[in-house]
């Protein structure tokens, strides 16, 4: 069963320093995480569509699922 998350906007200050202050403490893998993944879904969630949503790159949250069949979606484009 899938969770329905709360979207937040991007511009956020709170949620923004939060992120901001997270990857300057421990890069970019403190977001790729199973344990961030499922301790800070909303925030997860909320980066994956933000990032898909410009059309960046995902490859690193690879490492927050534990099987590729967790991971396999349509792509953006399919989306569209």
């Amino acid at each position: 069963e899938e969770e329905e998350e709360e979207k937040m906007s991007p511009v956020s200050p709170s949620r923004q320093d939060n992120i901001q202050k997270l990857l300057q403490q421990s890069g970019i893998s403190a977001i790729s995480t199973i344990e961030f993944r499922k301790n800070h879904s909303e925030l997860f969630w909320n980066l994956a569509w933000h990032f898909s949503n410009l059309r960046l790159p995902l490859h690193f949250l690879q490492d927050c699922f534990e099987t590729t069949k967790e991971i396999n979606s349509p792509s953006i484009d399919e989306l569209i």
